[in-house]
């Protein structure tokens, strides 16, 4: 089990609620059948796997922020039988959830086929309870043999991938038909290999942009090698991470021209290349298309989105007197229309959001701080998830009261301690509705609160509570609310009145800086 090392362990503290509070809703809101759903990443959540390239990198002292290791995160290898339960409890009718390389070819061409059965009993699970799995073959991690090789920055690694990806795709072909090749390959190059907050931590130019080259080419043929398997039946898209950059001072024009040249750099270039093939000439240019195949290379266009940047150099910033999370990261729902809006114009199809979610600190903890504005008129209950016999002793739902957190006095009086998750969400999915781009589908990052890469067990973005110490599970009011968002398809103002009015945001000041406070300068949950 993973422990933090109390030595070099920071403490992320929630911020004090500043911002003008929500106001009431006045007529309801129609979702237009947007599917709404949780997101969630292997390595993230599963625990227990030896053999990947981040374990070792959050054993080095100092790279974790708390000096956690995802060796234990939510111990979902053991009790997904449970998080299935709890989930099917919630009436989501989606879910997006990672398998894991590392676990699957723990040598190079050897395939460990008990995983892969292993994947396939959960994975039947959630279709038997009627939920809908999109799959990811690669969020960030590596196994331990590809890290050694080059990783991403090597030659033959588009056909490492390749091979996994096929044999992972057999194995699983009668219960997935919805894939994301790879996740955030942006985010993936710049942590690796520029801010050096993930594995191998190198500050290369040149090998972040072989990272960006390979893993086009490694989406583009998986691409065809998915629909080669499946047929038309498969949906294949990326996770594409993307921000709204602003810069600082409007009437700058420098602080204009930075904003462009960091939208141009960290998101543009890198969608030409994995949606259309088209190679920017500091991705190698034409002749890296050569021989690939030609065409759209997505059904869908999946985007994850978190925060706005304020741009006065080539850095991340967040502009002064704006709402932001418990991580300094602005909080800003008209970015996620922006972004679907320039993806879809420029490469077609629907879009679907496959991640998006908030650091909250506030939402309430079992025997511990809470929130004043919990929906006090349900009544306390709980049930326990099947165990299955994995030993997982169960997961309590509750649908609960203010008392059964925390004193609802002390909350109260704290406005550190008020959540804004619900807000958050409601916001966004309410930018979603009322725009007229084609998004058809809402991830929620993230179902459980689990391990966040460079910033440990700290952040909470889960609407499920985790008690890291004895993996207890429980549904916070920000679940109960996608679960009846879920079921009406609609924001009603009696909803939004339950979880949303009153509730603040903190507030940025000269001194919030989202690399300060996180650990992770990428700027992105996932």
């Amino acid at each position: 089990m993973s422990t933090p090392d109390p030595a070099r362990a920071r403490t992320l503290e929630p911020m004090p609620r500043t911002s003008a509070a929500a106001e009431p809703l006045l007529h309801d809101v129609d979702l237009h059948g947007l599917l709404i759903g949780t997101a969630s990443a292997a390595a993230q959540i599963e625990g227990g796997d030896e053999n990947n390239d981040w374990l070792d990198w959050a054993r080095v002292p100092g790279n974790i922020a708390d000096g956690s290791t995802p060796l234990r995160a939510t111990d979902h290898w053991n009790r997904w039988r449970a998080d299935n339960d709890l989930m099917a409890s919630l009436g989501l009718p989606i879910a997006r959830l990672g398998v894991e390389w590392a676990r699957i070819e723990p040598r190079p061409g050897e395939f460990d086929h008990a995983v892969l059965d292993r994947y396939r009993e959960e994975i039947a699970d959630l279709r038997d309870k009627g939920i809908r799995p999109l799959v990811t073959l690669h969020h960030f991690v590596n196994p331990r043999w590809f890290a050694a090789g080059g990783g991403f920055t090597a030659k033959h690694s588009a056909a490492a991938y390749l091979r996994y990806a096929e044999t992972t795709v057999r194995a699983l072909d009668d219960l997935v038909d919805e894939w994301v090749t790879l996740n955030e390959p942006n985010v993936y190059a710049t942590q690796a290999h520029m801010f050096r907050s993930g594995p191998p931590g190198n500050k290369s130019w040149r090998d972040t942009m072989a990272v960006l080259r390979n893993t086009a080419v490694s989406h583009i043929r998986g691409y065809e090698l998915i629909h080669g398997i499946q047929g038309d039946r498969a949906k294949v898209g990326i996770a594409h991470h993307a921000r709204a950059f602003a810069p600082r001072n409007p009437r700058n024009p420098l602080h204009r021209g930075l904003a462009r040249v960091n939208r141009h750099l960290f998101q543009d270039i890198v969608a030409d290349a994995h949606l259309a093939g088209k190679f920017h000439p500091l991705l190698g240019g034409a002749k890296m298309g050569r021989g690939l195949p030609s065409g759209r290379h997505h059904d869908f266009l999946g985007l994850n989105y978190y925060s706005r940047t304020a741009v006065d150099k080539l850095d991340d910033g967040t502009f002064v007197g704006a709402p932001v999370n418990d991580l300094g990261w602005e909080i800003y729902p008209e970015g996620l229309v922006e972004c679907a809006r320039d993806l879809h114009d420029r490469f077609g199809g629907p879009v679907w959001i496959t991640e998006n979610g908030t650091c909250d600190l506030g939402d309430p903890v079992p025997g511990g701080r809470g929130s004043s504005g919990s929906d006090s008129s349900s009544s306390g209950s709980s049930n326990s998830g099947s165990n299955g016999g994995h030993g997982d002793g169960g997961v309590a739902k509750h649908s609960c009261s203010v008392a059964e957190y925390a004193n609802p006095e002390a909350a109260a009086a704290d406005r550190r301690l008020e959540s804004f998750r619900p807000r958050f969400i409601l916001e966004h999915l309410r930018a979603i509705a009322e725009s007229d781009v084609p998004i058809e589908r809402y991830y929620h990052w993230c179902f459980v609160d689990n391990w966040e890469w460079a910033d440990g067990e700290e952040p909470r973005f889960g609407i499920v509570h985790l008690d890291y110490a004895t993996q207890e599970r429980t549904l916070k009011p920000s679940g109960r609310m996608l679960a009846e968002l879920a079921e009406a398809g609609r924001i009603t103002p009696e909803l939004h009145e339950r979880y949303t009015v009153g509730r603040r945001y903190p507030i940025a000041d000269e001194n919030t800086d989202p690399n300060v406070r996180a650990g992770a300068t990428d700027g992105a949950a996932s």
